[in-house]
């Protein structure tokens, strides 16, 4: 769709590499494809997401102790609230979040003066759900907002670094809902292995703990200020930060 296609195109591929079901049950496969992914069409439309190829922003900030963020940054909206718009067809994650928020700590460290916003798009959190929209803006502008950028790609590079030394406790979904103060066991443990404890090296450190043993893990020495085991500090440190420097674009 982005290239222009329409849906009988991408169903007519489709059909000839056998990717759908057979007669009527193709339809209830195909209908609810078709219109979450209109929804997120009309969003990225709405939003002046939609056509055109990035431009890339070169960013290279320096933070603390010699270590420097360099990237480039995928920009897609228009000038008088230029900044990155991501598009997917896939449900909504908080990697999502703190992807659009890092792209936007990244812009207004490099240049505060911009009207810089950030944009993800992608389905509905459940089947019926209109798209996702997440568009964020910093809180702080100008000389005051460069610096507050700067500040919280500190904490970043504090959550990278010490990722590095050891298996850090912090979480792509599960610590999200324990800074939200809305502990959610099926984000550490699913019954389908989609729980951040079920995967890859997180399951090798962490895995074998219960969502109550993870939690009571103590904080030490190394880990962040504040109240709880070593999750809910983590936890606090990235998206307190989060919370801290950015608001949605107001309606």
């Amino acid at each position: 769709r982005r290239r222009g296609r329409t849906d009988d195109e991408w169903l007519h591929v489709e059909r000839r590499t056998g990717t759908l079901p057979p007669g009527v049950l193709e339809s209830r496969v195909t209908g609810k494809i078709l219109s979450e992914v209109r929804e997120i069409v009309a969003e990225s439309v709405r939003l002046q997401a939609w056509s055109g190829l990035p431009e890339l922003f070169d960013a290279d900030v320096a933070v603390a102790d010699g270590l420097s963020i360099v990237g480039s940054i995928p920009l897609l909206l228009p000038a008088d609230g230029p900044g990155p718009a991501r598009v997917r067809y896939t449900r909504p994650k908080p990697g999502f979040v703190l992807e659009a928020w890092l792209d936007l700590m990244v812009l207004m460290a490099m240049d505060p003066e911009r009207p810089w916003r950030s944009v993800s798009i992608c389905r509905g959190g459940a089947t019926g759900e209109p798209a996702t929209v997440i568009e964020l803006e910093p809180l702080l502008r100008g000389a005051k907002g460069g610096m507050r950028a700067r500040q919280a790609l500190e904490v970043v590079a504090t959550c990278y670094r010490s990722g590095m030394r050891e298996p850090l406790p912090l979480f792509p979904t599960f610590s999200k809902s324990v800074a939200d103060g809305a502990v959610d066991g099926a984000a550490w443990h699913h019954r389908k292995g989609w729980g951040d404890g079920d995967k890859g090296a997180t399951a090798f450190f962490f895995g074998h703990l219960t969502m109550q043993e993870v939690l009571a893990l103590p904080a030490v020495e190394r880990d962040p200020d504040g109240s709880g085991g070593r999750v809910a500090r983590w936890a606090a440190h990235l998206w307190d930060e989060v919370e801290a420097t950015v608001g949605p674009v107001p309606a």
